[in-house]
């Protein structure tokens, strides 16, 4: 087993430091491409439901007609 000189502890603290802030990053973003997606899906459910809602009040007027 190597043992690490004290002029390498800083150093290797620093990579691990470095590696959690990148993977953090890395899920930050993740988070927010999901939120992005989330939103995207709720404009097209409501695209589609006011499309739902005009078609039956062109129904609706049809037969009233």
């Amino acid at each position: 087993m190597a043992f690490r000189t004290p002029s390498q502890e800083p150093s290797l603290q620093r990579q691990v430091l470095q590696q959690n802030l990148d993977a953090q990053a890395q899920r930050t973003a993740l988070e927010l491409r999901e939120r992005e997606a989330d939103i995207k899906r709720r404009e097209l459910e409501n695209i589609k439901l006011e499309l739902e809602i005009e078609e039956k009040r062109r129904a609706l007027g049809a037969s009233n007609h």
